[in-house]
């Protein structure tokens, strides 16, 4: 009986060992692994590495795609050549009263999934909030930030360019975050 008792906690600690070791998920992938990985798995999903222009540059580095309804683009950040981020970048600029729409559409869908849990409360932003002046005067940051039960974080700001608004979200997987070690 006794070894019985002994095999069943050792079963339940390392289920329990293993559930904290969980990685934070974009589209069912691990944050985790080599960027070289990543974008191999991101391409099984439907996203490519076209070359993107931005004025006279080219970003190699980019993957295209399909997310949350969204057209977007996505980045791979790496520490240590493991994954740490994936930035996700809608392509469509919108006005202010889009952009806020936008946004709290987001708080909302990731409030509504069992999956996350908010990391304040009220994350939401006014309809009648004037977020141009409040960017560019007084450099405000509009974010939203949620926690899953896994290690990691999801969060979303606006990027603003003149008069135009985008999404910029990032799952973070925080065991592979910079700590210091290599200053």
């Amino acid at each position: 009986m006794k070894k019985i008792i002994g095999l069943l906690f050792a079963v339940l600690f390392s289920a329990g060992l293993y559930a904290q070791e969980e990685i934070i998920k974009f589209l069912g992938i691990p944050v985790d692994g080599t960027k070289q990985e990543m974008i191999e798995k991101l391409k099984s999903k439907g996203f490519t590495n076209e070359q993107i222009f931005y004025g006279r540059n080219i970003r190699s580095d980019y993957l295209e795609g399909e997310f949350n309804g969204e057209k977007v683009e996505i980045r791979i950040q790496t520490q240590n050549n493991k994954v740490w981020r994936l930035e996700i970048t809608d392509k469509t600029y919108r006005s202010k009263r889009e952009i806020i729409s936008r946004f709290n559409k987001l708080v909302g869908q990731f409030e509504n999934n069992g999956k996350y849990t908010p990391y304040k409360e009220y994350q939401t932003i006014d309809e009648n909030e004037d977020i141009g002046r409040k960017i560019s005067y007084y450099d405000k940051q509009y974010k939203a930030t949620f926690i899953p039960k896994t290690s990691g974080k999801v969060w979303f700001t606006i990027d603003k360019l003149v008069d135009s608004y985008r999404i910029v979200m990032y799952y973070e997987n925080t065991k592979n975050e910079a700590d210091g070690s290599d200053l």
